[in-house]
Order: C-alpha cells, then sequence, then structure tokens
C-alpha cells in the first residue's frame, strides 16, 4: 500500500483514537455512567423487539421441521412428567411423544461419533434433563397452531428448553433478523444519545471536552459544530454500550441458542455454553463493526490531512 494511501487510512483512526482518549480521561466517571445507561436502554430496545418477533420466528422455525426436542428438568415428579407429557399429546400439532433419558441420548451420540461415553463422565441421573422427542403432525401443523403450542410450551414451568433441526435458509433468516434488531437497538440507542447531549447544552459539553476540542483547533475545525469529540466520545459509547447489552443478553437467555445445523439437537443442546460465548464475540464484533465505520468515515473527510500526533506534539513544544 503506497503511503499516501495508508496515511489516509490511519490518520483519521489516530485522531479518533487521540480525541477519545482524552475525552474519557477528564470525563471517566460520566462516560462510565453513561455508557451503562445506554447499554441498559439498547438492551431494553433489544429485548422489546425480541419479545415481538419471538413468537413469530419460533413457530416459523417449528413449520419447517417434522419434529421438535423438548428438554424437562431430571429431577421431574414421574406425576408431573406425566402430566406433561399427557399434555403434549393431547395437542392437535403433535403426532407422536417419546421419553428417553439425557444419558441414552448422550450415549447414542458418542457412540456415533465414536467417544466413550464414559471417558467424558456421564452427568448424574437427577440433574441431567430428560428429553421428549414430540413429532409434528403435517396435516395440522397451522402458523396459528404452532404458534400457540410454542406459546403454551415456552411458558410452562416444567419445561427447560425446546430445541428442533434447523433449515439453512431458516436460519439464514434469524441471522438478519437478529441483524434487523441489532440495527434498530444501535439506532434508538444514537437517538438517546444524541438528545441527551443536546439537553445537556453546548457549554457542557465544550467544558466536558476542552483538551479534545484544542486538539481540534489545531486541525483547524469549526469548534461550533462539536462533530470531534462528539463523535469520539459517543462512538466508545455506543461500542462499549451494545456489546454490554447483548453479552448481558446472552448470560440471561442461554437457553435461546439451538443451533443445529448439519448436527442432531442434542449435539447442539451438549455445546449450548460454547455457542452461547461464540454468540457473545459475534455479537459484540458486528456492533463494534456497525458503530465505528460510519464515524471513521466522518472523521476521516473532516481530517484527511491531518496528524494529529505530530500537530499536538509541535504545539506543545
Amino acid at each position: 500500500m503506497p503511503s499516501q494511501n495508508r496515511d489516509k487510512v490511519w490518520q483519521p483512526l489516530a485522531l479518533f483514537l487521540l480525541l477519545a482518549r482524552r475525552a474519557i480521561r477528564l470525563n471517566w466517571l460520566q462516560f462510565a455512567v453513561s455508557t451503562v445507561a445506554l447499554a441498559g436502554f439498547a438492551f431494553v430496545v433489544a429485548y422489546f423487539f425480541a419479545v415481538l418477533n419471538a413468537d413469530a420466528e419460533l413457530a416459523e422455525k417449528i413449520a419447517a421441521a417434522d419434529h421438535l426436542t423438548i428438554y424437562v428438568p431430571g429431577s421431574l415428579e414421574s406425576v408431573r412428567l406425566k402430566t406433561l407429557i399427557s399434555w403434549v399429546k393431547s395437542q392437535n400439532v403433535v403426532q407422536r411423544v417419546r421419553l428417553r433419558p439425557f444419558n441414552s441420548y448422550f450415549s447414542g451420540l458418542c457412540n456415533s461419533l465414536g467417544l466413550d461415553a464414559d471417558t467424558f463422565g456421564r452427568p448424574p441421573a437427577g440433574l441431567a434433563p430428560q428429553v421428549l422427542d414430540v413429532h409434528i403432525a403435517p396435516e395440522n401443523a397451522s402458523r396459528d397452531a404452532l404458534g400457540q403450542f410454542t406459546n403454551s410450551l415456552r411458558s410452562r414451568p416444567d419445561v427447560l428448553a425446546v430445541y428442533f433441526p434447523r433449515d439453512p435458509l431458516l436460519g439464514l433468516s434469524e441471522l438478519l433478523g437478529r441483524f434487523k434488531r441489532l440495527v434498530l437497538a444501535l439506532f434508538c440507542a444514537c437517538c438517546l444519545l444524541v438528545a441527551v447531549r443536546f439537553f445537556m447544552g453546548a457549554e457542557v459539553i465544550v467544558e466536558a471536552n476542552r483538551d479534545a476540542l484544542g486538539v481540534m483547533k489545531l486541525a483547524g475545525a469549526n469548534l461550533k459544530t462539536f462533530a470531534g469529540p462528539f463523535v469520539c466520545y459517543g462512538a466508545l459509547q455506543w461500542v462499549i454500550g451494545v456489546v454490554l447489552a447483548f453479552a448481558v443478553w446472552r448470560l440471561i437467555f442461554p437457553i435461546g441458542l439451538s443451533y443445529s445445523s448439519g448436527i442432531t439437537a442434542e449435539l447442539a443442546g451438549l455445546f449450548a455454553p460454547l455457542l452461547g460465548t461464540l454468540d457473545i464475540i459475534l455479537t459484540g464484533l458486528a456492533a463494534a463493526v456497525m458503530s465505528v465505520l460510519p464515524l471513521l468515515l466522518v472523521v476521516r473527510s473532516r481530517f484527511q490531512n491531518f496528524d494529529p500526533f505530530l500537530e499536538h506534539a509541535s504545539a506543545r513544544d
């Protein structure tokens, strides 16, 4: 890469980091409090949109599969378990139900992979969940009926989780749905941040970012716009706040994961904690990329030919 093009890429990033660092050093407490508040707001917005779309998404997933798997607590009394099985069998969308101990599923998975189940250690019988294998009746599997059935399943206290085979196209649809909710959460969080900045008043913004504004003055920027500190200070809040919100989301709702493309739903259930960790990382990266790239374009357009470190050093000397 030619040096001129390399400078065009790194100079805006250097200015971005310099302004953000100086703003945070002056106002670290305000930055921390407002970031946590922003994370809470993004979490509430994401939860709101997830609740709105959850029923439709879940019914859509089940409609594409011919069976689903229900996990129930291993310590569930036999009377309550029989009641649950009877209730599931009585639903019009259900063709048949089969109960299997989780340990038999675990052993079957290990055998199919050529592994010894005893090497990994089977879960204790009282703690390992029990598995209900439910086959859907295609003639009765309308969208409304499946929606009512899944809502009833999710509301029962004796149901731990529901997993089902996933169609690849349906998985892509769910990924796009999650991306859409992330965009909406970011947009609402940005609107909140803009509103807070304007309600604070220009004088407070100038006072809070005096040192960063000094660097902007060296760049020949228009101080009346406050674009540099506003963009840099707020960008880190967007990234940290949204990543924090979705990390908390995955810690509170780990059962929502049911990745099973190409493998059985039971194997997906065993690796749910690992998938949850990966989901946090990927969601955080998506939030960071979506937040930082547009802001870097703004900074780059204002400070294309400016090296903040050299200019700041010469001004200090």
